[in-house]
């Protein structure tokens, strides 16, 4: 695709699809047109907080979390049948964590479970991702953990499927292959780009579609991080084109072998209204450059499936209402009546002491999310990882070893230790506020 260089632009600020920028163009001359001198990024009227009921809320749920939970503390399966309906399953297209500390990753089980450890997992040879058998997987573990706990945790099942490494510099590779260098520095001879690669994976993603009729797969975790990675530069534009290729045959391919499951692709919003909004600001990002980042990244993947999916990832005292407040526009602006799905929501911490800006951020995005077409709204996992909750705060156990920043093929970010919403088994902060929407 060529790319164009826009005339009323800084030189460093491109625009990867003109068609759908003319696209947000028309849509605002319209509405110009339609209003006289109406701006369309005129204050809104003020709306109360976003109010969700169990239907609306949902929980990621992880290798490891969901027994862990039952066995060690059963009354918490409870506490989640309560309050969420939808648990969302993070399938990785590689699961490169088990092949580091096997299955159960989270916490360690008892001796009376078959726990695969990570000589089970093969670092080498293993094609098409294995999303369909990581899925099977997620769903005996959530049934063994209901059997442990004589409760329900929840009652529909949805996916995300995540094809970044941890380090998340680069895709993890289809093949498997860890120990070639290529995947740790970046780009090789995989990704969406790679017809075999896309095969399988289509493949995959329609046997997990048809063997369990999930309500939702959202195929790709902030997919965003193509445009705009980890220092801020692209990482590859041309995979994020094939990948908008391969997500219009995704959805093709899962509704063809599950109808009723609705589908969309996963953007992390804090980076599509931060650093890829600044690409057409002049000075502050305002509303109207986010309305062209939506445009040019987003919009089209969301006309291809069924939601706005983003995730939220942010410190309280960093979110900006407005950015969120803009998602009330996009039905005005661009004619889109699709929800929005929050399917992974949390704010970074690396100790116990700050489990209260959790619930901070909670409470300020739903202030800012009010008056938005929020469908379901997931927190990002269900239990902290086996060894944050020491008393002197050191890092021990399990997220000491996915933490390790001499570990060459998982360097997992330390906060990810603390995104639970029980610590010890216990409910934070976050999930008495969660429990607290849902008895509302």
């Amino acid at each position: 695709m060529t790319l164009l260089k826009s005339s009323n632009l800084p030189s460093f600020i491109f625009h990867r699809r003109a068609g759908a920028l003319v696209a947000a163009s028309l849509a605002l001359g319209s509405l110009m047109a339609c209003g006289g001198d109406e701006d369309p990024f005129a204050e809104l009227e003020p709306a109360a907080p976003l109010s969700l009921d169990t239907s609306q809320i949902g929980v990621g749920i992880h290798h490891g979390d969901a027994l862990a939970l039952a066995v060690n503390r059963s009354e918490s399966v409870e506490v989640v049948n309560a309050t969420a309906t939808h648990g969302l399953l993070r399938v990785k297209s590689y699961d490169e964590i088990a092949t580091v500390v096997g299955e159960y990753h989270a916490h360690p089980l008892p001796s009376r479970f078959d726990v695969r450890d990570a000589n089970d997992f093969p670092t080498s040879g293993t094609p098409a991702g294995r999303l369909a058998a990581r899925t099977d997987d997620l769903v005996a573990e959530v049934e063994l953990a209901e059997q442990e706990a004589e409760v329900e945790l929840v009652s529909e099942l949805s996916i995300v499927v995540d094809f970044w490494r941890e380090r998340g510099d680069w895709l993890v590779r289809w093949d498997g292959l860890l120990n070639q260098g290529t995947n740790i520095e970046g780009e090789g001879t995989y990704g969406f780009t790679r017809q075999e690669m896309v095969d399988d994976l289509l493949a995959d993603l329609s046997e997990v579609a048809e063997t369990h009729q999930p309500t939702w797969i959202i195929v790709g975790d902030r997919m965003d991080g193509l445009l705009a990675g980890p220092d801020g530069e692209p990482v590859s534009e041309a995979e994020f084109d094939a990948f908008e290729d391969f997500f219009s045959q995704a959805v093709d391919a899962i509704k063809e072998a599950s109808p009723d499951t609705k589908v969309a692709a996963g953007f992390h919003w804090e980076n599509v209204t931060g650093t890829i909004a600044a690409r057409y600001a002049d000075g502050e990002v305002n509303e109207a450059a986010i309305d062209q980042a939506f445009a040019e990244v987003v919009l089209p993947f969301v006309n291809a499936g069924d939601a706005v999916a983003l995730r939220s990832y942010a410190v309280p005292q960093d979110m900006v209402e407005s950015h969120y407040q803009y998602l009330r526009r996009i039905e005005a602006i661009h004619g889109v009546t699709k929800p929005v799905v929050i399917y992974s929501a949390s704010s970074p911490i690396t100790s116990q002491t700050a489990y209260a800006q959790q619930a901070s951020y909670f409470t300020r995005l739903l202030e800012y999310l009010g008056g938005v077409n929020v469908e379901l709204l997931a927190w990002e996992r269900l239990t902290n990882i086996d060894g944050v909750d020491t008393t002197d705060q050191t890092l021990i156990g399990r997220c000491r070893t996915l933490t390790n920043p001499e570990n060459r093929v998982v360097q997992m970010e330390q906060a990810r230790c603390f995104d639970g919403l029980f610590s010890l088994f216990r409910p934070k902060a976050v999930m008495d506020l969660l429990t607290a929407q849902a008895a509302e």
